[in-house]
């Protein structure tokens, strides 16, 4: 027979084994981390010290420049040199600056010549070493009209004194003379020196802290004793670049000083877990003696399930029949819970992906649009006047590609629109001859410079030219396809033909380039995907210019394919079914010049925050004639709406101090009837409805264009006009009634 186990023996056995691994665990990762974390607060402690403490001594001495620089203009110092019957009031001088300045050990004057013109203690005479000769005839030779006051780090083996090492730290104070010119109205004679006792400059230190002053050549000054595996740092005062003179402060606390309480508290953790652990044996012997039901606790169980509370059945049960029904329980339970956690978690995940991107699709085309309103504005206004050939073709260019540009950044943004399922199709008649030939000349300049040819082939009749279409998104595609095909044809020719029927448009872009294996056609199609890893690092691309064609092509309800050969080019077909459509005068004559509406004596209040928008706002209602008004931010416009209202306030949405909302909303508490139009970057159909809603009249898209804006005010005048004109008449049938 097995020998019988206890249970409560058992358990104390195996989970008092594991309680006693997770707390030592637990005290050495404690121990591991209060010891690193003491050392780093200690590192940290004695760079900030050091800190201080370099940026107190840099002060002093910056102090004491600052009190014995006026010593300059100093007459009978700086006569002295000249005229030796000043020497008795000068030595006087020089002995008061050393009894009465803490800092001052000695001073000397010297004018470059060989020996001390006067220096007081005597020792200083003997100090014309090659530093000071040097430094004075700079001076005098230089008599620069800035008063220069120098440090200077002159060694001790220089100055002749033997027996100490380091060296010794001098202010060199330039003295000139005042001479009766204005144009050199004074002149340097000589140098004074202070020998500055380093021994004052030092800050009083704990007995735990050493702290040593050098150069990058030698240590000039100690304080406090050393200490073997301390805590250092160094800290420069002053650094050769900026001052001429490289000084340096290094501190040393002792180590003891800040782990020694932190051993205290590990041995104190120690015994505290022992106890923990002491009174965690007692507490489970007087749990597992407690467990006499194990039935009913199953039985209450079961009941729990069919209730809906999926919580684990941790009862520790004695018969094996028992054990292996809890834990089939226990997986079932474990498994429902998961699937559970997983749906909540995704469905979680949906909604705060879906509002994320709402709201990246919001912020990009705001962020994105207002500069470009400038960019986009400078070229409508530079089409309005005449250049030459060369300049109106660069305008030309210009205003094309920032077309091209803001219909890719669409693109992006629209990318997000494909994915959820939400990109709209708008429905237009368009001109696919003229439309082609705009967006092969976008990418002529990129041809000529691969010396590719590019031309554009059609066989359709001009009556078929014309088709219901959305124009932004077939050059969307025509782009990608061009880009892709110039992109990857060294040498040769590109070509895009167009031809088709009634209900049918066929495009074709063909390219002599370097082709493609049936096996990188199959996967051509994939998002972020190219033929191979080669072709991104030679080429360039994120792949997603193809991917977004087929996207685009079948919502349109069409087909994309593609013929290749590697070596020999590659050919895309795609087919749309495009209705044709009459031609209509806009699409037979050439563009013209947006029309400008005639606004003389109209008020026209502009609230916006950005500069360069208001001037290019501005300058596109130059030619109206119209009284116009800027404000910076909506308070302001709101102050002018006050003083005067406008026949026209346009009005910005994102402002600062009140925006475009906040606005509308105190304009619409008045008896204000006249337009009030909102600008804004934000274009999404969405944000559109909302401001209308709040009592827009209308509103205005950034990049602002032109023609559009003189299509928004003469929509809104008109509008006025008309709501003018039945108002007068209401008046007048009632008072004919009367």
């Amino acid at each position: 027979m097995s020998k019988k186990k206890s249970l409560v023996s058992e358990l104390q056995l195996k989970v008092g084994a594991m309680v006693l691994a997770l707390l030592t665990i637990a005290l050495a990762h404690f121990a591991y981390s209060a010891w690193t974390q003491a050392n780093k607060i200690a590192a940290d402690t004695v760079v900030q010290r050091v800190t201080s403490l370099s940026l107190d001594i840099k002060n002093r001495l910056a102090e004491f420049t600052f009190q014995v620089a006026h010593y300059s203009d100093h007459r009978i110092l700086a006569e002295l040199p000249l005229n030796l019957l000043y020497t008795q009031y000068a030595l006087k001088e020089m002995r008061d600056l050393v009894y009465t300045s803490p800092l001052v050990k000695s001073v000397m004057i010297s004018d470059g010549s060989p020996y001390i013109v006067e220096g007081y203690p005597l020792y200083t005479l003997h100090w014309a070493t090659p530093s000071v000769l040097e430094h004075a005839n700079s001076v005098i030779n230089e008599n620069s009209r800035e008063l220069m006051v120098r440090k200077l780090l002159i060694s001790n083996k220089e100055l002749g004194i033997t027996d100490t090492n380091g060296g010794t730290l001098f202010i060199a104070v330039p003295l000139r003379q005042t001479l009766p010119s204005l144009i050199d109205p004074f002149r340097y004679t000589s140098v004074l020196f202070f020998e500055l006792d380093v021994s004052q400059l030092a800050i009083e230190l704990a007995d735990y802290e050493s702290l040593t002053v050098f150069s990058d050549q030698q240590m000039w000054f100690r304080e406090g004793q050393e200490f073997e595996g301390g805590f250092n740092a160094t800290h420069p005062i002053y650094e050769r670049s900026n001052d001429g003179l490289s000084l340096s402060l290094s501190l040393s606390h002792q180590h003891s000083a800040y782990t020694r309480e932190i051993l205290y508290a590990i041995i104190r953790s120690a015994l505290l877990a022992l106890g923990v652990l002491i009174i965690l044996f007692w507490y489970l012997a007087y749990v597992s003696r407690k467990v006499t039901s194990p039935m009913k606790q199953l039985e209450k169980y079961c009941t729990s399930l069919t209730s809906g509370n999926y919580q684990q059945n941790n009862a520790n049960l004695e018969y094996e029949e028992l054990k292996t029904l809890q834990k089939t329980l226990n997986e079932l339970v474990s498994t429902v819970n998961t699937q559970v956690t997983q749906l909540k978690q995704e469905k979680v995940r949906a909604e705060q992906s879906e509002l994320a991107k709402a709201q990246f699709l919001a912020t990009m085309s705001h962020e994105i649009r207002t500069p470009m309103n400038a960019i986009l504005g400078v070229f409508q206004l530079l089409r309005q006047h005449n250049h030459e050939q060369e300049e109106h073709s660069l305008v030309e260019q210009g205003y094309t590609s920032s077309q091209t540009l803001l219909a890719l950044v669409n693109d992006i943004l629209d990318f997000s629109k494909m994915e959820a399922g939400k990109l709209n199709l708008e429905v237009l008649a368009v001109d696919i001859v003229k439309l082609c030939r705009e967006v092969i000349q976008e990418y002529q300049h990129l041809a000529r410079d691969k010396q590719v040819q590019l031309e554009l082939t059609t066989e359709l009749k001009p009556q078929l030219s014309v088709r219901l279409a959305d124009p932004l998104r077939l050059k969307q595609i025509l782009r990608n396809l061009l880009s892709n095909a110039i992109k990857f044809t060294e040498q040769g020719q590109v070509t895009l033909n167009v031809q088709g029927n009634k209900e049918r448009l066929m495009i074709e872009v063909c390219d002599s380039g370097i082709g493609m294996t049936p096996t990188q056609v199959a996967s051509l199609f994939k998002h972020f995907h190219q033929a191979d890893s080669s072709t991104t690092r030679k080429y360039g691309g994120s792949g997603l210019g193809l991917a977004i064609v087929k996207q685009l092509v079948e919502l349109m309800q069409g087909e994309v394919a593609v013929s290749s050969m590697a070596g020999e080019g590659s050919q895309f077909s795609v087919n749309l079914p495009l209705l044709s459509a009459k031609p209509t005068s806009q699409h037979l004559s050439t563009e013209a010049k947006p029309e400008t509406p005639d606004l003389r004596g109209v008020n026209v209040l502009l609230a916006e925050d950005n500069l360069i928008n208001q001037q290019i706002f501005a300058a596109m209602m130059k030619k109206t004639h119209a009284n116009i008004t800027l404000a910076n931010n909506g308070q302001l416009a709101m102050d002018c709406f006050n003083e005067s209202q406008p026949d026209l306030f346009f009005v910005d949405i994102q402002m600062p101090v009140m925006d475009g909302i906040e606005v509308c909303q105190q304009v619409k508490n008045t008896e204000f009837n006249k337009p009030l139009i909102a600008i804004t970057a934000n274009v999404l159909p969405e944000d559109v409805s909302r401001y209308l809603s709040l009592g827009f009249d209308d509103f205005v898209a950034k990049p602002i264009d032109m023609q559009a804006l003189f299509d928004t005010i003469t929509r809104v005048m008109d509008k006025q006009a008309q709501t003018q004109t039945n108002s007068d008449r209401s008046d007048t049938l009632t008072s004919d009634n009367k």
